[in-house]
């Protein structure tokens, strides 16, 4: 369950001083803005989420392709040099 902002505990008893400033807690209230639907009163958030299209899982496939294959070559390169620097010292 989401609390809402104002109602976060606080920090020090005797002063009542929030955990975070008003600017933070401000934009903590817009990002955890909901509504509450008319027919089951459910909490449901302000705006629809992203849609997560054919076209965007094909790209961020690709690109986890590309940074994996990067880190083996950066892998053996690493191997290979270790390797070297071994036999250069004999």
């Amino acid at each position: 369950m989401l609390a809402r902002a104002d109602a976060l505990p606080l920090a020090g008893d005797p002063v009542r001083e929030p955990l975070w400033p008003q600017a933070v807690t401000q934009s903590l209230l817009e990002r955890c803005d909901l509504t509450r639907t008319a027919d089951t009163g459910k909490a449901e958030p302000a705006q629809p989420p992203l849609q997560v299209t054919p076209e965007l899982m094909a790209f961020y496939r690709n690109h986890a392709h590309d940074l994996r294959a990067e880190a083996i070559r950066n892998a053996q390169t690493a191997v290979w040099s270790f390797l070297a620097r071994i036999v250069r010292q004999r």
